[in-house]
């Protein structure tokens, strides 16, 4: 009987011991108190150690997909702080502007509602060479401006002003593609949603080709083919219909990444074209049909002919690895 006991003893204690483990003042106290006297209070104590263990476990769970994010939101949050500048609005000489208005480009990024993305990609965006210019169409009226986008606006603004962030009065889609009131530095203006990125290579690329097909070309990198017998009814088709040996398309989305001459913007918001604004203003959507009709009939009208389109490769090993540090 003796020996049963002190065996179960033993047991008790070990039992302690290991569950106990990483706690070192509970193992003495265990061993101590003959393991299973006065295991009551032990276990209760015990109870709270593993609560404690399983609440940690859980916030990491929880915490683990958004802990890279936080930590660069919190990064960048100091890197804009430990800047204090205010921006130098300096009158260009004629020479330097007109190497502006022909050898760079602005970026017109429409946003609405998704901050994090958008405070991400404006670092990318000009950080890309050429790039003269990014301005934020910021369409929710109805909120305001965070403080971190408001602080990453002035540490760009230190020395030239490079970020222009517009707030509209009105959630219309055709924002995007208004001029704003100071207009366009460049001729070139490539326009894009806040959750789209490509590698600076490719705007480059792209950048380069437009200036050399003329200021009326259309070059981007969303291709469709408008086609009204398409057996799909939406009357044109994805790019990815594409192949290496034969890609057909007439046309390219401008809001999904293209440069077009900034003579395109003001056209857009001609009185010719008002009544189907109205029609994208009602409806929300079909503003980059609109445009790529404004391109469309202003060159026909000029040359009787199409004109000219190039789409050029979106996908590449940058773009792929941002997004996927990104998701």
């Amino acid at each position: 009987m003796g020996f049963s006991r002190t065996r179960e003893s033993l047991r008790a204690k070990q039992r302690c011991v290991t569950a106990c483990k990483p706690c070192k003042r509970l193992v003495n106290s265990c061993k101590q108190r003959g393991g299973i006297e006065e295991s009551s209070k032990f276990r209760s104590v015990l109870k709270l150690v593993f609560a404690g263990l399983l609440l940690l476990r859980l916030s990491y769970l929880y915490g683990k997909n958004t802990e890279h994010h936080k930590n660069w939101l919190q990064t960048r949050s100091q890197v804009t702080h430990t800047r204090n500048c205010s921006a130098v609005n300096a009158v260009l000489p004629d020479e330097e502007a007109l190497k502006i208005q022909k050898e760079k480009y602005t970026i017109v990024v429409s946003t609405y509602n998704r901050d994090n993305e958008l405070i991400k990609n404006v670092d990318h965006w000009l950080s890309c060479p050429h790039v003269h210019e990014v301005q934020i169409v910021w369409h929710n009226p109805l909120r305001d401006l965070p403080d971190l986008l408001v602080d990453v606006e002035k540490e760009h603004n230190c020395s030239t002003p490079r970020l222009v962030i517009r707030k509209q009065k009105e959630d219309q889609l055709s924002n995007r593609f208004r001029t704003p009131a100071k207009a366009f530095a460049t001729d070139a203006v490539f326009n894009i949603d806040d959750d789209a990125v490509l590698d600076c290579r490719l705007m480059t690329q792209a950048f380069m080709q437009w200036r050399k097909l003329g200021e009326d070309a259309l070059v981007g990198f969303e291709p469709r083919q408008i086609d009204w017998t398409d057996e799909t009814g939406q009357g044109y088709q994805w790019w990815a219909s594409c192949t290496e040996d034969d890609c057909k398309y007439n046309t390219l989305w401008p809001t999904k990444g293209a440069f077009l001459h900034r003579k395109f913007y003001k056209l857009y918001w001609s009185k010719t074209y008002g009544s189907v604004r109205k029609l994208v203003d009602t409806y929300f959507t079909g503003e980059d049909i609109l445009m790529t009709f404004v391109h469309f009939h202003h060159y026909y009208a000029k040359h009787k002919k199409a004109p000219p389109i190039l789409s050029v490769q979106a996908v590449s090993d940058f773009t792929r690895n941002y997004l996927d540090k990104t998701d």
